[in-house]
């Protein structure tokens, strides 16, 4: 399956923004593609031609895991934090601070959030 390069193709913006509008592609690994083709960051979307287009979308299908697969493996990886009772997942079940923060004096947001529903 050839990755979905509708973003670059339509758009008028840059490469390197044109890029960022996929998930989990962000402007630093944006513009490691764009040295990695050869590319100028600031170019015009427009103005790839076919063959670099398709290259490049080779390249994001396989070699990186983007938009729905990414989502699906964040969601996988969450829910098997949360069926192993592990800590972090205990805590990120009941939306508490994961990384060992106050819940004294902070992370009151959080827990006014989760008593809401």
């Amino acid at each position: 399956m050839v990755f979905n390069t509708s973003f670059l193709s339509s758009s008028s913006k840059t490469v390197i923004y044109s890029l960022t509008f996929y998930f989990g592609l962000g402007r630093s690994l944006a513009l490691q593609i764009c040295k990695r083709f050869g590319l100028s960051p600031i170019m015009p979307s427009t103005h790839l031609s076919k063959s670099k287009l398709l290259r490049l979308g080779l390249f994001l299908d396989n070699k990186l895991i983007l938009n729905n697969k990414l989502k699906l493996f964040e969601a996988g990886f969450l829910k098997k934090l949360s069926n192993n009772k592990s800590y972090r997942g205990v805590r990120l079940v009941k939306g508490l601070p994961v990384r060992g923060q106050r819940t004294h004096s902070n992370g009151k947001t959080q827990k006014k959030v989760k008593r809401l529903f």
